[in-house]
């Protein structure tokens, strides 16, 4: 498969990060998660490293979309795809591919890739009895500081306080290595 801005396979075969759609830096830049989302993944991948006994380094994770749509308000008028789109045949299909072959862990960063994700387990569930399946919220700024208000050590976080992000995704990172190891 050639380089598309809504997939990256992985040098290793442990981890698929699943995510809801290309953007507009995607698309220009011809990778996933590549804009605000890529930095704060690249600091989640970070932590996780700290935590889970598999390798978070970007190139040995695979990273995918729930669809393959490139998704902004100045070309499309939206930022997501309908559930509809996401749960396509064609699709689920198209997932399956980019997917089959993770051995152990599907992180679903919000609730699209949640969506495509529980569709293609529908169908194709069998082949990933061994693989864990973790969700968590987007990592998109608006997420982050609407959803997480308290810190790992249940400390509130005061907005406006340098750190407050790696705060936040320590949250995230804390959350998937509870699911992880549920």
């Amino acid at each position: 498969m050639g380089k598309e801005c809504h997939y990256k396979k992985g040098k290793k075969r442990d981890i698929t990060l699943v995510f809801s759609c290309p953007g507009r830096i995607e698309e220009r830049k011809g990778e996933p998660a590549a804009g605000q989302t890529g930095s704060k993944l690249e600091k989640l991948l970070d932590i996780l490293n700290k935590s889970i006994s598999y390798s978070f380094v970007r190139d040995d994770v695979s990273i995918t979309n729930s669809t393959k749509k490139v998704e902004y308000y100045a070309k499309t008028k939206r930022s997501e795809a309908s559930k509809e789109e996401i749960i396509k045949k064609s699709n689920i299909q198209r997932l399956y591919n980019e997917v089959k072959g993770t051995e152990n862990l599907i992180i679903c960063f919000g609730n699209n890739a949640k969506i495509a994700i529980e569709e293609m387990l529908k169908q194709y569930g069998t082949e990933f009895k061994e693989v864990k399946v973790v969700n968590v919220i987007h990592l998109s700024m608006k997420s982050l500081n609407f959803t997480i208000k308290i810190d790992k050590n249940n400390k509130k976080i005061i907005k406006g306080r340098k750190g407050n992000t790696i705060k936040r995704l320590e949250v995230i990172a804390k959350d998937i290595e509870y699911q992880f190891k549920k």
